[in-house]
């Protein structure tokens, strides 16, 4: 009897310790397909030839003064063609001072979309250092370019204003020519919003992020949660307990290819200890620090379910 219940723990923890490492197999590669349809369009010849012209218009007049009318028909049509493989609430294209030259959907409730002509460079999903700058911050440096240190990037997460939902924005560089050539920069990026309810987490796991937030500035932010309703107006977030997250930082610091972690956690949303197994998000082919998203997925043993006398 002893040696049935010590083989059906080892069981119990072998299935979450798969079930984790599954899910975070599956998230990497949703979040490196993104990428790399990303990357593909980027390097579209007619997009840097179109990005060339309008930056140096830009730049020559202080604004948003080119004409975007063939940007706009060259992102409209990219949007469509790779809309069943990306799902996202948008594409939108930024030149290298951070203006937002063209996105798609143009016409957002009934309006030519507000963003248009706006400039981001204080954004994280331009500039990839993991939040957004303040004016101040952005008025004493002349070094933000668009996406300066990176080949790809996942922004910090942020709240949708319109629909309070927690998204997440995957962005590019676009280059001044091809990689073979020497000495070639960046001049823009392309960028796509996504919200995190899009991703395949399952209805016993959940997804959090051991990087800081744009919304409290706070680490370990629940990103998914099978019990996690659409949040409203004023409810708190819910957070991995710090144990947690330190266990979960190691983890997505460590290069290890071994299944997840299992041990009891707290549920910050059901409020109960649990049975899981953590498993770091990792982009196997990708360099460092691309590879590791911060993203870890928390596999969790199903609750019993409660039973009315």
């Amino acid at each position: 009897a002893e040696a049935a219940t010590k083989n059906a723990e080892l069981a119990r923890r072998q299935n979450l310790g798969a079930s984790s490492m599954f899910l975070a197999k599956s998230l990497s590669h949703e979040v490196d397909l993104r990428w790399r349809i990303l990357e593909a369009e980027a390097a579209s010849p007619s997009l840097r030839q179109l990005m060339t012209e309008i930056n140096q218009i830009n730049l020559a007049a202080g604004k948003a003064a080119a004409d975007t009318t063939e940007l706009q028909r060259w992102v409209e049509k990219r949007w469509i063609a790779n809309s069943n493989a990306f799902r996202s609430t948008c594409w939108a294209i930024n030149g290298i001072d951070g203006t937002q030259v063209a996105r798609v959907p143009e016409i957002v409730n009934g309006k030519r979309a507000s963003s248009l002509g706006n400039n981001y460079r204080h954004r994280d999903y331009f500039h990839g250092e993991g939040r957004d700058f303040t004016n101040a911050e952005l008025h004493s440096r002349n070094d933000v370019l668009p996406l300066a240190e990176k080949d790809v990037y996942v922004s910090a997460v942020f709240e949708s204003v319109n629909t309070k939902t927690l998204m997440v924005t995957f962005s590019v560089p676009i280059w001044s020519g091809p990689p073979e050539e020497v000495g070639r920069h960046r001049i823009g990026i392309l960028a796509a919003p996504v919200e995190l309810g899009d991703f395949g987490v399952g209805k016993n796991a959940m997804l959090a992020d051991t990087r800081k937030d744009q919304l409290n500035g706070a680490a370990g932010l629940v990103l998914h949660h099978p019990d996690l309703g659409k949040r409203h107006e004023g409810e708190e977030l819910p957070y991995l307990d710090q144990a947690t997250l330190d266990v979960a930082r190691r983890l997505t610091e460590s290069d290890l290819n071994n299944p997840g972690l299992t041990r009891t956690f707290y549920d910050p949303v059901t409020k109960q200890e649990r049975l899981s197994s953590i498993e770091p998000v990792m982009i196997r082919g990708r360099k460092h620090p691309e590879r590791e998203t911060g993203w870890v997925v928390i596999a969790m043993e199903q609750l019993p379910e409660h039973v009315d006398e």
